[in-house]
């Protein structure tokens, strides 16, 4: 879904945004976008464990809901 939504991208900037801002020390602020999802949780750019808070599938990932970026 992510692929087909044209998301990859996105992901692998937001995991090598947030790894260097930990690495450094620099305090960021959580993605909006997709904090929720099994994603995003599993590569670690948010602390979010989307299964305590019943977040597995977002809207963000929704093709029904959402738009392909262009």
């Amino acid at each position: 879904m992510i692929k087909q939504m044209g998301y990859p991208g996105y992901f692998l900037i937001r995991v090598g945004l947030i790894r260097y801002a930990r690495e450094q020390g620099i305090r960021s602020a959580r993605p909006r976008v997709a904090a929720g999802s099994l994603v995003a949780y599993s590569m670690r750019i948010t602390d979010v464990d989307p299964l305590d808070f019943n977040l597995i599938f977002e809207r963000f990932l929704n093709p029904s809901a959402s738009r392909c970026p262009t």
